[in-house]
């Protein structure tokens, strides 16, 4: 598998790319010569005002947004067929997103009214054919909060029953069952993992994960 390419030359930019790669865990290297770049760099993440030199590279504002428009490149194919994107409702929600069936990111929001913006970028960041969002019927006044803030992406969601997504309990967190929300289907048929699993590693061993394929 690949890697992806850092260059720019505003400092900013690069310092905030290299930090997001490591959180991440996504392999990478440093462009430093712009005529010598290495064959195992797919994709190359750049600020919006850099140079071009190379048809591999992707031009944002935002490390986090190149990132997300870098991630099919990686995986070898030019956009994603599906996205979707899991919602865990509460006052912190969780959200996830998976790739044809690989789970990208999975995280907590600290309040409930960000998640439009968040969700918005998500769906703007990310190159796909089609988008899905889920949103789980747990905790009914936060769900339909939600509802409200997604009204104008309202063609795109869908409720779905959300039992058992939390357990077990002592493992449980948002972004986990926001993840499991997103592959209900998978997730209804298989069921959570359970014994000798650690918190910090159990979405790596329930899903297919951008880290565990690269």
């Amino acid at each position: 598998m690949g890697k992806i390419g850092v260059y720019s030359k505003n400092p900013r930019f690069y310092y905030n790319a290299i930090k997001i790669l490591k959180e991440w865990e996504i392999p990478f290297l440093s462009v430093d010569d712009t005529n010598n770049i290495s064959n195992d760099i797919v994709v190359i993440i750049s600020y919006i005002e850099d140079v071009k030199f190379s048809e591999r590279q992707v031009f944002e504002n935002s490390p986090l947004s190149a990132l997300r428009k870098s991630i099919p490149k990686l995986l070898g194919k030019e956009s994603f067929r599906k996205v979707t994107i899991g919602i865990d409702p509460g006052p912190k929600p969780g959200i996830a997103t998976i790739g044809d069936g690989v789970v990208i990111e999975a995280f907590e929001l600290p309040e409930i009214e960000m998640l439009k913006c968040t969700v918005d970028e998500i769906i703007s960041d990310y190159v796909c054919t089609n988008t899905l969002i889920r949103i789980g019927n747990g905790d009914k006044p936060n769900m339909e909060k939600i509802l409200y803030l997604l009204d104008q992406q309202a063609n795109l969601m869908e409720v779905v029953d959300e039992r058992g997504t939390s357990m077990p309990h002592k493992t449980h967190n948002n972004a986990l069952s926001a993840a499991r929300i997103a592959n209900i289907e998978e997730f209804k048929k298989n069921g959570p993992i359970i014994k000798n699993t650690k918190k910090h590693k159990i979405i790596d061993m329930e899903f297919r994960t951008i880290k565990n394929i690269l």
